[in-house]
């Protein structure tokens, strides 16, 4: 495999931001990435993949989306840049990993790079594989080659936003890095910011759990996505997670 070969620009196009880079699939790096949110897909995508793709000569492209318009629209604008062959992600049987899924066709593709990603790093080891963004997905992979699922709930934002939606007088909090309010918290805002924070936390910290009580306690633990560091500082098993804030844009390059 020459360097060419070895260099994949991989998009991942979440739920309410789009993160791309150029990855080194021997190497299992970003070489450089960009990002930005969803609503600014039209006037950012095409300068986003100049600037990263700049003195990087591409092999392939991969997509992942879990906004179908959207992975449709990169493919097509991607195609008139000479970035390889260009494909979609989604779950199939040649892939490393087997997917014990109920519908693969309908498993995010975030999800499939995650495991991909998890595969390679962690080889042949059982990880909990946790994704942190608008929503938080907590998935099993046995031995590093068959995902067998996981669970599914809202993400911090989704859950602040789904308060104020669904009440009168609940106001919209925001999340930064200052961390989980003091209990018990003494306003409106801090009560649903730290009720969010901590609710989150809890149910990862369960979910870990659980799976130690089925699967034993040698498991890699993994977390990613933009709301992991947040929520980190809260988790009784912070100290036996690794990072891997490039988890699915690899998994999206060895596609």
């Amino acid at each position: 495999m020459n360097s060419c070969e070895a260099t994949v620009l991989a998009i991942d196009i979440g739920s309410t931001r789009t993160h791309m880079g150029v990855v080194d699939i021997k190497k299992l790096i970003c070489l450089s990435k960009g990002e930005f949110n969803n609503t600014e897909f039209n006037n950012l995508f095409v300068d986003t993949v100049k600037k990263i793709t700049f003195n990087h000569q591409i092999s392939k492209t991969n997509i992942s989306s879990c906004v179908k318009e959207l992975g449709i629209q990169a493919k097509q604008l991607c195609a008139c840049f000479g970035l390889g062959k260009i494909e979609i992600i989604k779950a199939h049987d040649a892939l490393a990993v087997e997917f014990k899924y109920e519908n693969p066709e309908k498993l995010g593709a975030d999800r499939i790079c995650n495991a991909l990603a998890c595969a390679l790093l962690f080889k042949n080891q059982n990880c909990v594989i946790i994704d942190c963004g608008t929503a938080v997905t907590i998935d099993y992979l046995r031995k590093g080659k068959i995902f067998e699922g996981g669970v599914i709930f809202a993400g911090t934002a989704t859950h602040a936003a789904s308060l104020h939606k669904q009440t009168d007088s609940l106001p919209l909090v925001n999340f930064d890095n200052s961390g989980a309010p003091a209990l018990p918290a003494n306003s409106t805002t801090t009560c649903i910011t730290a009720g969010i924070l901590y609710a989150t936390a809890g149910a990862i910290d369960r979910c870990i759990e659980e799976y130690r009580n089925i699967h034993g306690k040698g498991l890699a633990l993994i977390a990613t996505g933009g709301g992991w560091e947040i929520i980190k500082p809260l988790l009784k098993h912070k100290r036996q997670i690794t990072d891997a804030t490039e988890l699915t844009l690899v998994g999206a390059g060895v596609y």
